[in-house]
């Protein structure tokens, strides 16, 4: 799991789109603060606050930027990148999202996809 690609491979299927909202991840009454890193309909990219964790599968709750309602999601850790090598980095892979959700997430990147293309490309990242 230290590894974003499996045998040499990109194991991601999903379009990502860069994006910092605070995600909770919730086990039982445990829960943890993270920032996302980047967000796509197959799951998410989290820097842990410190002192956090990320366990093998739990509940994530975060909102789209600029939006009022919950994503709530469940998901497995998938890639862990850290460990004493720097910043601790998680992909969580999300578990049977729900239509809607994949609609929500695909229509918010969709829109900061639509929203870089009209930069003057010297304020393109």
């Amino acid at each position: 799991m230290s590894d974003s690609k499996k045998d040499g491979k990109e194991r991601r299927k999903c379009k990502r789109q860069r994006v910092k909202v605070l995600i909770t991840e919730v086990k039982g009454k445990t829960h943890f603060t993270h920032t996302t890193e980047d967000l796509s309909i197959g799951g998410v990219g989290v820097a842990p606050i410190k002192g956090s964790v990320a366990w093998e599968d739990a509940e994530y709750i975060f909102q789209l930027p600029n939006k009022t309602d919950y994503i709530n999601l469940r998901g497995k850790l998938v890639y862990h990148k850290g460990e004493g090598n720097g910043p601790d980095k998680y992909g969580i892979e999300f578990i049977d999202p729900p239509p809607d959700i994949e609609n929500k997430i695909n229509n918010y990147i969709r829109r900061e996809e639509e929203e870089e293309e009209k930069k003057p490309d010297k304020d393109k990242k």
